[in-house]
This record gives structure tokens, sequence and C-alpha cells, in this order.
């Protein structure tokens, strides 16, 4: 062999070297599984369900808080942190070899009954939880009575599911107003009414609001809406006369809801998981599955089969189990 090739060959046999030394320095072995990436794999996710909040413990707290940290320092030695919950067994063997004791003493804040883990960028990170709808009915009561200036005959308030609240009263006869209303302004009329009381009905967001006019009257039906996806089971009608005045309301609200809103089943893919479920390649469907919100935590697509099965199906956006289904057929129709 000339010299030449001897310097060659010496030269690629280091740069194998230094490029397997690399790899074992970026990737660490998983006891149960293929190789994972030294930091990414702890905090990577694509959906918030693949997230998980872990409480860690900092080994140095102790040792800097009695050492470097200022005497009217507070220390707190446990942190809230977002992880893959895959790793949820592995999480401080791995997070051993990523982190770095810090020289300063660094507060950080525990609480896992205000925080969650969300996917953000594609990383598990911790946010604060949404805040949470409580109510209370009498105040409820008094608020409508005072914002409204309307003595109902009936206000009826159920917060066991949600908040269902309905109102009513005699339709009045009589208007102090000059003109009756085309459906424009009596649309716009109800939704002035909702957003007076958007507090008391725990109204973020409305969707697909309809106007129907009858025999005097104008009645107006509205849904919930969560990040731009329909909630299953809401509803809410105004009844007003035809000079807008509102003399009933019927609201079922779900304010409370944390479902995620991001399918892991595309619906193409959810109507093969109905053909499997129902054992039949033949089914045909009334329409596009259609996405819902199944408050208050779960994303469901909504499947409406025809023949043979003759079903309306919800199942779970992200693993394609079916959580309920009823007949479509009434009296063969």
């Amino acid at each position: 062999m000339s010299k030449n090739k001897k310097i060659i060959y010496g030269v690629l046999a280091a740069v194998l070297v230094v490029a397997a030394g690399m790899v074992i320095y970026k990737y660490l072995p998983e006891k149960t599984g293929p190789l994972i990436p030294r930091k990414e794999s702890l905090t990577g996710c694509s959906s918030d369900e693949d997230c998980l909040i872990v409480e860690i413990t900092n080994p140095c707290c102790s040792a800097t808080a009695s050492s470097s940290a200022p005497p009217d320092a507070i220390c707190e030695c446990a942190c809230v942190r977002a992880i893959n919950k895959k790793y949820k067994n592995k999480w401080q063997e791995l997070d051993a070899l990523t982190t770095s004791c810090e020289a300063t003493c660094k507060p950080c804040v525990l609480d896992l009954t205000n925080s969650q883990a969300k996917c953000e960028n594609n990383q598990c990170v911790v946010s604060a939880k949404p805040e949470t709808y409580v109510a209370n009915n009498e105040p409820i009561k008094e608020k409508i009575l005072q914002k409204t200036n309307i003595e109902w005959e009936l206000i009826n308030i159920d917060t066991s599911k949600g908040l269902s609240v309905n109102l009513a009263r005699a339709k009045p006869q009589t208007s102090s107003k000059d003109s009756p209303l085309n459906q424009e302004k009596a649309k716009e009329t109800a939704l002035g009414f909702l957003e007076l009381l958007k507090e008391e009905l725990g109204i973020k967001d409305i969707r697909e609001v309809v106007v129907d006019k009858i025999t005097a009257s104008f009645v107006i039906a509205y849904h919930q809406d969560f990040n731009n996806i329909p909630v299953y089971y809401s509803f809410g009608q105004i009844s007003m006369t035809n000079y807008g005045d509102i003399y009933g309301l019927k609201h079922s609200w779900y304010p409370n809801i944390t479902a995620p809103t991001t399918p892991k089943i595309s619906g193409s893919e959810v109507k093969q998981t109905a053909r499997t479920h129902y054992k039949s390649e033949s089914i045909n469907f009334f329409e596009e599955p259609k996405l819902y919100i199944l408050p208050p935590d779960k994303l469901v697509w909504l499947v409406k089969m025809a023949e043979p099965v003759h079903k309306d199906a919800l199942l779970d956006a992200l693993t394609g189990e079916v959580i309920s289904e009823y007949d479509n057929i009434v009296n063969g129709n």
C-alpha cells in the first residue's frame, strides 16, 4: 500500500470515529425502545394529548440556598414541567443528563391545580388552566333581573350538567317601540341581549344564529362554539315579538370545556373506522363526518350512516372509539 493511500484511509477512519462520537453524544439508549434524542424526546409532541405535567425536584436547591443564595432568598425545590407522557417513568433519568445546576437560587412555582400541559410548536409546555366558570344560582337570578329590567315570571337555572337557563314571561301584547323589526334587526336585538347577559350565561363564542319569522314573533336560535368547533348538545333560543320585546329564553351551555381541538383521525379515516366497527364495507353515509366538541372534554366525529346500518354515531377523534350511537330510522323512515 502506498503512503498516500495510508494517509487517506487514516483520515477516513478519523472522520468515522468523530461521527460515531457525535451520534453517541446526541442520543441516549432507551431501555425499552429505539435510540431517542437527548433532550427533544422529553418535550416533543404533536398534540396536547401527548403531554403530561411532572414535578421536578432541583438537586442543587438545598446546597444553593445554604451557600450562595441571599439571606432572604426563597428557594422552591419543586417546579412544574411538561414532558411527553411516554417518558413518564424515565424522565428523571434522562433529565439528569440535560439539566445543569444553577449557581444562584432560582425560585419556581409549584401549582399543579392551576396548570395544564399543552403542545405548542411541537413542544410540551406548562400553561395556566382556563378560568373555571362557577355558577351560583341566586346571584345569577338577581343579575338577570337587574340587567334586563324585566319582571320574568319564570327564572329556572340548573348547573348540574353545564349551565341551563330558562326565562319566561307572558308575551307582551303592546310595545313602546314605534315600528316592527325586520329579521336583521331582530338578530341584532337578540345578540345585544346575549351580550348583556354573557357573564351570567357563560357565553364566549356563538355560532349559527338563525332567525325564523312566525306569526307576530321572531324565534332566534344559536349554538355554542369552542375554538371554531361546534359544541354538541349546546342550544339557545330567544323568543321575541315583532317589535323586539323578548319574552323567552332557553339556553343550554357548557362553560368549562377542556377538550382537545386537533383530531388524530381524519374524516375519511373515521368512515373506514365505522365500517370496521359495524363489520360492513358497504356502508353509505348521509353526509361527510362533522367534527364536534362533546362536553366537557372530548373531540368527536359525528358519523351519519345510511343502509345497511342506519345509525348516527359519535366516534372519538383521537382514538376512533365509538362513544355513543342511536338508530336514525323512525317508523320506517
